[in-house]
């Protein structure tokens, strides 16, 4: 029975390890969300900017009392993107 457990054991332990890697490797389904409120004017502006540097795939603009709602769709990672890319930059 002992010659037994430990190779049971070891086949649990790597089934354990690889089976997240094996549901990580599907490609993600996208994901709509909203990123943020912003004054009236800028969030096309953010919108569109990324997209262009493929930080989402589509965007949509709300107007509301406050500002204007910026609302993505965008491909989750599973892992980190290489090379970071500034979108946007506000400065009043």
């Amino acid at each position: 029975m002992r010659k037994l457990t430990r190779p049971l054991v070891l086949a649990g332990i790597a089934g354990a390890v690889l089976a997240p890697s094996i549901a990580h490797a599907a490609t993600p389904e996208p994901a709509t969300t909203l990123l943020g409120t912003y004054a009236f004017g800028p969030a096309s502006v953010i919108g569109e900017a990324g997209r262009t540097a493929g930080a989402w795939e589509a965007f949509s603009v709300r107007s509301g009392f406050a500002g204007d709602d910026l609302i993505v769709t965008y491909r989750p990672r599973t892992e980190a993107d290489p090379v970071e890319k500034q979108v946007y930059m506000f400065v009043r």
